[in-house]
């Protein structure tokens, strides 16, 4: 989790940021916020850096599991095996995941004061890793309607 910081010292947006490898590094933001975090970016880069910066904001979905059993509700949708324990996967530790047949960058991360995991993948991929979760737990999403 970091910031966008103005010259003056103020924030300009809250973005994640996942070090994928030394030189390789996935950011997500809000999707209202698309064009704003990308025009800092670039207008941050000096003439003789080489960064590329790709947008997927319309390839990629997130999904938010939080609560006490997101843990083991993620885990039953996992193609192999994978400790998710809290003393194993540490709050802002990311792990690239197999679920539901598809590549997921899971971050341990929750923005609702409750543990939880945010799931980043394929757009076309989420409602099959949505489906298979709610196959999981049939309460999933159920807000208690």
């Amino acid at each position: 989790l970091g910031h966008l910081i103005t010259p003056s010292g103020k924030v300009w947006s809250e973005l994640t940021f996942v070090r994928l490898a030394d030189d390789d590094f996935y950011v997500t933001g809000y999707s209202n916020y698309q064009l704003h975090d990308l025009r800092w970016m670039k207008e941050q880069l000096k003439a003789d850096e080489k960064v590329n910066i790709e947008d997927v904001t319309s390839k990629r979905a997130v999904l938010f599991i939080n609560g006490p059993k997101s843990e083991e509700i993620v885990s039953k949708v996992l193609d192999t095996p994978a400790d998710l324990a809290r003393t194993e996967f540490k709050a802002f530790q990311w792990r690239k995941l197999g679920m539901a047949g598809a590549d997921v960058i899971a971050v341990r991360m929750s923005f609702i004061g409750e543990h939880g995991l945010e799931l980043h993948c394929e757009r076309d991929q989420v409602a099959n890793i949505f489906q298979k979760l709610h196959e999981a737990d049939p309460k999933l999403a159920d807000w208690g309607g």
